[in-house]
């Protein structure tokens, strides 16, 4: 069973380490004269990267989608055709075939 100290090392490690940690390195070089600004607004880029990124994938995905359906849509239509063809061509048949059981 995990203790709460436990949990909390884990969503530590797995949440915020990654996030805090680059930020912290950032601090020290750049030695900014308003800290809490200064993170506040890497946070801030770091949030508008993620989001970038995301919308980037979305958008490929998107275009991928996109491409998929138009190879599918030219691959069925020249089925469509055919199928139209030969439901005309069983339209006559079906139209002589009466004809003949008129007579």
């Amino acid at each position: 069973m995990s203790t709460p100290n436990q949990n909390a090392e884990e969503y530590l490690e797995k949440k915020v380490r990654g996030i805090i940690e680059p930020m912290v390195s950032q601090i020290i070089v750049d030695q900014p004269k308003e800290p809490m600004l200064y993170m506040i607004e890497w946070l801030q880029n770091l949030q508008g990267k993620k989001l970038h990124s995301h919308l980037n994938m979305e958008k490929t995905e998107l275009n991928n989608l996109r491409r998929e359906m138009k190879k599918y849509k030219e691959k069925y239509a020249k089925q469509d055709e055919e199928m139209q063809v030969n439901s005309d061509s069983d339209e006559v048949i079906i139209e002589i075939i009466l004809l003949v059981r008129r007579r």
